[in-house]
């Protein structure tokens, strides 16, 4: 949590909040969060990875607030994992550029499937037109369940602080336009799924 207050439990080494400290969202925007001393053991190999992945829930590599959510996911996250510059040791803060997410978006292009977790409700249509899979078995799944008075609704951290949203927005411009042709391309097959099985007569 940007507020790094929630509590973490490793039977026999930790139990509390891995920072002692309160951390802003505006900290985390701005670079990467270091400090925490139970990330710093598992990096120093003084705790054992399996039983972090069952006290703290990251399983095989270690993943925790510093690790991964607090480093990576304010500076460019996903442009970061399609191109395997996934931590800081391969590619520091902040240089994430043009050239990274070109390579990105070639990557993203050769999925079968993309899909935007905020419309799953319509998965099964565009898995059975895009795939192949029987439109029958999958009707049911990802009904969906959006609140839409829900959406637009900000973060407390980020109502106590407005001008923390333009850190992240510009810090993150290249996962921002990644998620943007990421949409194109599930709207672009959600409506060729549609189109087909209203012509088969199968459209929900």
């Amino acid at each position: 949590l940007p507020n790094g207050t929630k509590e973490v439990n490793v039977e026999g080494y930790w139990s509390g909040s891995p920072f002692k400290r309160e951390v802003t969202l505006r900290e985390f925007a701005s670079g990467p969060v270091t400090d925490c001393p139970l990330c710093k053991a598992s990096q120093a190999g003084k705790v054992a990875k399996g039983a972090m992945g069952e006290g703290v829930g990251g399983g095989g590599e270690f993943r925790h607030c510093c690790r991964k959510q607090w480093r990576f996911s304010a500076d460019n996250y996903f442009t970061r994992e399609l191109t395997g510059k996934f931590n800081l040791d391969q590619l520091n803060w902040g240089l994430v550029a043009e050239e990274h997410f070109v390579l990105a978006r070639s990557h993203l292009e050769k999925f079968d499937v993309i899909m935007l977790t905020e419309e799953l409700a319509d998965a099964p249509q565009v898995l059975a037109h895009k795939l192949g899979w029987p439109w029958g078995t999958l009707s049911h799944l990802n009904a969906g369940n959006v609140k839409e008075d829900l959406i637009d609704e900000l973060e407390p951290e980020i109502l106590a602080d407005p001008g923390v949203l333009a850190i992240l927005r510009e810090q993150n411009k290249y996962d921002l336009r990644l998620f943007e042709f990421a949409a194109e391309c599930w709207r672009r097959d959600r409506e060729a799924a549609a189109l087909a099985a209203e012509a088969h007569g199968t459209a929900a």
